[in-house]
């Protein structure tokens, strides 16, 4: 009993060494840092970034402050102001991979496909198992037409992603993720159990109806391919690619009048590479549309 009270004693003791040292500020820009993210949580981000800016001025050497000013520019779309945000956050040690993979997310809004290449990879340099940086990196680098590295990328990721499958069941994300390294390696049978799985879980199919359509088309199951691609298109969502894929079904069932204005639809939204996939494909039909119209003339002809 009497160790158990020294123990006690020591622990009691200790906090308060630990307390004495913590600088006054340190709770006082914790308050601003909740308060903005409280904010953030009901979706005022402008009252946030109040917040945010507060913590900022007033405790200019706290990290957390910088990261949540950089957060709240972000969510308004500031996100080259949101960037520097981060880069004051880095020299006040945040942690460097997640200021990386902010950055990089944020070029990704700005289209700079390169720079948020590079902030990925900074990513991988300070922790190179990182999942979500690796699906990232690979989606980032087949847009770039880079699909070595995206496939390298992809085959590190499904290791690990599909011992967590396992491991944490339950979990959508887990699942969606899955599916995305399996659907950018080609096997797509597998990645339509994934995206199936992370929808019953709850997860949503917001990001995935594009590939989910992909998958179905090719395997051969067009209605199901159909009633995803209208699902998509109701929310919004990647609506290039799924013109485009709906383009391929009618394709498919020799409909090319109906594939040249699916394509069309793709092609004026503006949304790459799908877009310019899109025009490319109207040219084709209009083709496959008059060879189609010749052997009708001469087989009426005979």
């Amino acid at each position: 009993m009497r160790n158990k009270i020294l123990v006690l004693a020591i622990c009691v003791c200790a906090t308060a060494v630990l307390s004495s040292r913590t600088p006054a500020f340190a709770g006082k820009a914790d308050e601003l840092i909740a308060a903005a993210e409280n904010f953030i949580a009901s979706e005022q981000y402008h009252l946030a970034l109040k917040r945010a800016r507060e913590a900022t001025e007033q405790y200019p050497d706290n990290a957390g402050g910088w990261m949540i000013l950089a957060r709240c520019q972000s969510l308004l779309g500031h996100y080259l102001s949101s960037n520097l945000a981060y880069e004051r956050a880095l020299s006040a040690d945040a942690d460097p991979a997640a200021v990386y993979r902010e950055t990089a997310r944020n070029y990704m809004q700005l289209r700079n496909w390169h720079a948020a290449r590079a902030g990925y990879l900074k990513v991988l340099e300070e922790d190179g198992d990182d999942i979500e940086t690796l699906l990232q990196l690979g989606l980032l680098e087949a847009t770039l037409g880079e699909t070595e590295e995206a496939v390298s990328r992809y085959e590190k990721a499904l290791g690990p992603l599909e011992k967590l499958a396992v491991r944490d069941s339950a979990n959508a994300d887990v699942h969606r993720n899955l599916g995305v390294a399996r659907y950018h390696l080609g096997r797509k049978a597998e990645a339509v159990e994934a995206f199936e799985t992370a929808a019953r879980l709850g997860g949503g199919l917001a990001g995935l109806y594009g590939p989910l359509a992909d998958c179905l088309q090719s395997s051969g199951q067009p209605g199901k391919a159909l009633a995803c691609i209208r699902e998509g298109l109701r929310e919004g969502s990647q609506q290039a690619w799924l013109y485009s894929i709906w383009g391929k079904i009618l394709e498919d069932q020799n409909d090319y009048e109906g594939a040249i204005a699916r394509f069309s639809q793709a092609a004026a939204l503006g949304e790459e590479p799908w877009s310019e996939y899109a025009r490319k494909q109207i040219a084709r039909q209009q083709e496959l549309k008059q060879r189609k119209e010749m052997l009708a003339k001469q087989s009426s002809a005979m």
